[in-house]
């Protein structure tokens, strides 16, 4: 089968099967003829492209085109993976465009190609191939990996949860025989899952949480599909949490070989959570079920994680992780060990040259405070998409520790001498901001742990393990220092060191002193 695609579709989606009555004359083909050799089937044909319902000109130049073929003679059904959309520029020969390559065989069937009623939403999805010049074709992205499915542009596997995959296009965008034409407000799913029971997703208002959230659930039951919105309020969902103001449209789903898949257009703008998909990225849910209904999904089968425009956004997972691992270098390593150095320096004495505690305590603070900066950097300039509860008191936090950490450098940049009349002053300050941006950074770290887990669903074990050891070692050394020193009698070189002083003065004498007389000297009194 070979065909000529319209663009543009108004009104319901175009019927998903040929009849004989679907027979048409005014499209005008001639010198027919056609050939089965070994298994190939060959049919040639002369049409006239001005006749016909499309309008078509040649010079325009890529034209778009849907092939198909099926496993037996008369009009019957083809198979999933047995059709392609794709354009041509028959001026020049030239493939006019990119082609959308059909599904695996053993991947879940699309909805698209079965032949489905419509669920509770309104319409049903269509099933042609994407011509390679739509925009739909166009919204695709080296950036994401591109769905197989007609009419999609990326496809991820839910992270998480291997055992579903979400296909997704987003508005504007231009409909043909596979979806409907979409407005800047509106997104495109496809939503598969390894299970004969239900499938859904929902946009989450706070990372990692399952309520509050809008989501769309869906099954098919003894053939019949059951596609609906729902306002997720707790840890469950009842018929009753039925949200009609979570508007979705030409819905449709399937069961092929225990596999369930949805598909339904949502407008974004709608419901309970703002969705903006030019913002780049969305808080999403997933899960599914082992059976038919409003079911208790099981422990594994649910996951939370971040959609972007282009997919799964590894990058920001990326910065996430490179601010983690310098703020724990910087406050469980470099800066409470340069406090450590400067609290003991009585370790180091009659070691290396005069001062070498202080050089030592004021290097650890330098690469403490770089990495300090450079991991604020990326918080300020990379983390404004998503909002989670221990988020929300981490970063007040952080920027506290941040700014008492400056302060201490300012101090450092203009201490006085130890001898000078304030000195004191400067001692009293740099011990408060030293030790409280310490002891605050502690609380702060473990909240930036517990707020990445809430955005992705990698585990954090392995962070708190980091925190904890690094916490545990340091405060072990500490304690085995203190211990040390009280054997050694307090031995402190805070303390003055002991030195010999040598006085002279003048001794008066009650005795009588010796006389002379004509060069005799003699005792007694004149």
């Amino acid at each position: 089968m070979f065909a000529l695609v319209e663009r543009t579709i108004s009104g319901d989606p175009q019927a998903r099967t040929i009849s004989p009555a679907d027979e048409d004359t005014s499209i005008e083909i001639g010198d027919v003829a056609g050939s089965e050799i070994d298994g190939i089937t060959t049919i040639s044909f002369t049409w006239t492209v001005s006749a016909g319902n499309i309008p078509v000109d040649l010079s325009s130049g890529a034209i778009a085109l849907n092939a198909a073929f099926g496993g037996s003679d008369a009009l019957v059904r083809h198979e999933f993976t047995d059709r392609i959309g794709f354009s041509v520029d028959f001026l020049s020969g030239s493939d006019g465009g990119e082609s959308l390559p059909a599904a695996d065989g053993d991947e879940p069937s699309s909805p698209a190609d079965e032949d489905t009623t419509a669920g509770t939403g309104a319409g049903t999805g269509g099933n042609a191939q994407v011509d390679g010049d739509d925009d739909a074709m166009s919204a695709a992205s080296s950036s994401c990996p591109s769905s197989e499915l007609p009419g999609y542009s990326c496809v991820i596997s839910v992270p998480g949860l291997d055992r579903m995959r979400l296909h997704y296009i987003s508005g504007p965008t231009t409909g043909n025989d596979a979806i409907p034409t979409l407005t800047a407000s509106e997104i495109r799913f496809a939503v598969e899952g390894a299970t004969s029971g239900w499938v859904g997703i929902g946009f989450a208002e706070q990372s990692g949480a399952m309520a509050p959230s809008d989501c769309v659930v869906g099954w098919v039951e003894d053939g019949v599909p059951d596609v609906r919105p729902y306002r997720v309020m707790s840890r469950s969902i009842s018929p009753g949490d039925e949200d009609t103001s979570i508007i979705i449209t030409d819905v449709a789903a399937s069961e092929v070989d225990g596999n369930t898949t949805i598909a339904f257009t949502w407008n974004v703008a709608s419901g309970n959570v703002p969705v903006d998909p030019s913002s780049g990225i969305v808080l999403m849910n997933a899960a599914l079920g082992g059976s038919d209904g409003l079911v208790q999904h099981g422990p594994g089968e649910r996951s939370s994680f971040l959609l972007s425009g282009v997919g799964v956004n590894n990058d920001i997972t990326r910065y996430y992780k490179a601010h983690g691992a310098l703020m724990i270098i910087a406050w469980l390593l470099c800066i409470p060990a340069g406090i450590l150095c400067a609290h003991h320096k009585w370790c180091l004495k009659g070691i290396g040259t005069k001062g070498l505690w202080f050089q030592i305590h004021r290097g650890l603070q330098v690469v403490g405070i770089m990495a300090t900066i450079a991991a604020f950097g990326i918080a300020v300039n990379k983390f404004e998409c998503c909002k989670t509860e221990d988020g929300d008191r981490h970063k007040p936090l952080g920027a506290t520790v941040f700014a008492m950490s400056l302060m201490n450098v300012v101090l450092g940049l203009f201490r006085p001498g130890t001898e000078a009349p304030r000195r004191w002053m400067f001692n009293y300050a740099h011990y408060f901001f030293g030790y409280g941006s310490f002891v605050l950074a502690i609380p702060t770290v473990f909240l930036g742990i517990f707020a990445y887990d809430d955005l992705t669903t990698e585990g954090v074990s392995t962070w708190v393990v980091l925190a904890v050891v690094a916490l545990a070692g340091l405060g072990g050394l500490y304690v085995c220092m203190e211990v040390v020193r009280w054997f050694m009698g307090g031995d402190d070189t805070r303390k003055p060191t002991p030195s010999t002083v040598q006085l002279t003065m003048p001794v008066t004498s009650n005795q009588p002193q010796p006389q002379e007389v004509n060069g005799d000297k003699w005792k007694g009194a004149v």
